[in-house]
This record gives structure tokens, C-alpha cells and sequence, in this order.
């Protein structure tokens, strides 16, 4: 199943996302309320499961003409591209999502922990 939302945050167009879903995952979700409510919270209600993890990679791309509509940007201009593939947590993949974020408006952090340091051999 596909979904797409435009996201907006204080009433400015923030993101693209396209998400791709499990079908037994994504059918129930058609009589949810996707506009108000997060599809990580509605996935684990109507189906009864956890989620459990999830690969993301970001790197940036520039607008297509159909993308920058939608943003009101430029067409060509920076987005952050957010590729997620979710999975349940018995490791099973539901939910793939690409987000297209606008640059100005987003920014990354993270909190990295050093490990312990290893000796050389």
C-alpha cells in the first residue's frame, strides 16, 4: 500500500513523505484518522504489534519540479533526503518511507557515544 502526506509545520510545507507498507499493515489504516495522528502509533494499534527498529540513511538530493511545487521552494533547491525502512519487532520490514525535507527548515542531530577504546595489533 503507498501513502503520500505533505507535512507542514506552523502552517509552512515542511516535507514529502512516500511511504511504501506491508499490505495486511497498510489496509487498516484507511479508516484512520492520517492526517492528525503518527503512522508509527496507528501501525502498532491496528495491527498489535511493536515496532522494533528501523535503517535510516540521510543524504541530500535537489527538488524535483513536483517536490518544489509542493514545498513552495525552487525547483532544484537542497533537500535532505530521509530514506527509513522500518521493521516490526520480530525483524519483519512494514514500512518503507522516503522523505523529502526542506533544508531550510530541518536540521540533523545526534548525541555519539565513543566506545571503548580497542589496543593495536
Amino acid at each position: 500500500m503507498y501513502l503520500e502526506r505533505l507535512r507542514s509545520l506552523d502552517g509552512r510545507p515542511l516535507s514529502v513523505d512516500s511511504t511504501w507498507l506491508a499490505p495486511d499493515i497498510g489496509r487498516p489504516l484507511l479508516d484512520c484518522d492520517l492526517t492528525h495522528r503518527d503512522v508509527f502509533d496507528l501501525i502498532e494499534e491496528t495491527s498489535g504489534h511493536r515496532l522494533g527498529s528501523a535503517e535510516v540513511t540521510v543524504h541530500a538530493v535537489t527538488a524535483e519540479p513536483d517536490t518544489a511545487r509542493l514545498l513552495e521552494i525552487p525547483e532544484g533547491a537542497a533537500l535532505f533526503a530521509i530514506d527509513r525502512l522500518t521493521c516490526l519487532a520480530d525483524g519483519r520490514p512494514v514500512d518503507a518511507e522516503t522523505l523529502r525535507v526542506r533544508a531550510d527548515r530541518f536540521a540533523l542531530q545526534a548525541l555519539v557515544h565513543r566506545g571503548p577504546v580497542r589496543p593495536r595489533t
